[in-house]
């Protein structure tokens, strides 16, 4: 019980204390009242080490001030002539990255902001995500003060991540389709067309899962620069799909064994789904003149899971399922919770 619903002693006179205290005594074997010193301050044995400690260097070269609160997350624009974070406070902040000065804060958040990102390219447009589930996509404008407007808002169930993906550029050099991937607790993953014109509320792509969280989506290697891109996509429970964005169905399924779970003690132990089933999710990256391996990786409690995710051949029908020894298990004994995997680009 904490101590506010506790109810207060009722203070007993120094001869109760003393009747009180030895009714636990055993009858006829002789006790010393002893006064208690326990007001007394105590110096902690590891007082003066502390003291001696010199605090860690500062090798930064920006500080960046403006958050009340705790920064959740950073990305930095393709041009690195911004970084945007994302806070506790409800806001995102693009500052100017060589001199440190914040130019926007992007307001109107009812939650924390955890997810930020520019588009890849030219990095036109910012799409900053709060765990509430709303989303917003600011766009890039010289004619506005700070240099970017809201463009568009969404809206979807708490949100666990966003990314962006960019078409191939055409035989005319037109851009490709710009899309915005999201992925939620209730395992929705939708995507959402952006274009330049204002306003435009075109209608989303949306791949239902079974229903546990979509903790991670990556874009299948060999289909990244390539007009139908397929999206592989891990749940938490252990379920595993590769998507056809252009039809919205399921061609490759796979069921992974459900992880063990960490230990839990204490207050972490209200909050089992931080370290229950599968976790982070990364696939190599598609790299010009590079060979690429459609494969994903997945982590959870002391294990990474590598998943082949090359699709099957477009004209075969229905959704393939992945036999399980083509799964391949690393294990990482004593090493925790795997929160976070990302392929090098080399």
């Amino acid at each position: 019980m904490s101590p506010r619903s506790t109810p207060p002693r009722i203070p007993l006179e120094p001869d109760e204390e003393i009747e009180d205290d030895a009714e636990y005594l055993l009858e006829g074997e002789p006790f010393e009242i002893v006064s208690d010193h326990s007001d007394q301050e105590v110096a902690s044995d590891n007082e003066a080490e502390m003291q001696d400690v010199s605090p860690l260097p500062d090798d930064s070269i920006l500080l960046l001030q403006k958050h009340q609160e705790s920064v959740f997350c950073v990305a930095v624009h393709p041009s690195a002539k911004y970084i945007v974070s994302g806070a506790q406070d409800h806001t995102a902040v693009i500052w100017d990255a060589t001199t440190g000065v914040d130019v926007f804060t992007c307001t109107g958040h009812e939650d924390s902001v955890t997810n930020v990102a520019f588009s890849p390219g030219d990095g036109k447009f910012l799409a900053t995500g709060d765990m509430a589930g709303g989303v917003q996509i600011w766009s890039s404008d010289a004619s506005t003060p700070g240099g970017w407007s809201l463009h568009r808002s969404l809206t979807f169930s708490d949100l666990l991540w966003l990314k962006w993906w960019r078409g191939p550029t055409s035989s005319n050099q037109k851009a490709g389709p710009l899309v915005l991937l999201t992925g939620s607790v209730d395992g929705i993953v939708s995507a959402c067309l952006v274009t330049s014109r204002a306003n435009d509320d075109r209608p989303l792509k949306y791949l239902v899962g079974p229903g546990s969280a979509a903790i991670g989506a990556e874009i299948v290697p060999s289909t990244y620069a390539t007009e139908r891109p397929y999206i592989a996509v891990m749940y938490s429970d252990g379920d595993f799909r590769v998507w056809d964005l252009k039809t919205e169905q399921s061609v490759l399924t796979a069921t992974l064994t459900p992880p063990s779970q960490s230990p839990l003690e204490g207050d972490d132990a209200m909050d089992g789904e931080a370290s229950a089933g599968y976790l982070c999710m990364a696939a190599p990256h598609s790299v010009p003149g590079r060979e690429c391996i459609d494969i994903a990786a997945v982590g959870s409690f002391e294990q990474i899971t590598i998943i082949p995710c090359k699709p099957p051949p477009s004209d075969e029908t229905g959704s393939k399922k992945l036999p399980a020894n083509k799964l391949s298990c690393i294990s990482l004994e004593s090493a925790g919770t795997v929160e976070a995997l990302e392929f090098s680009w080399t």
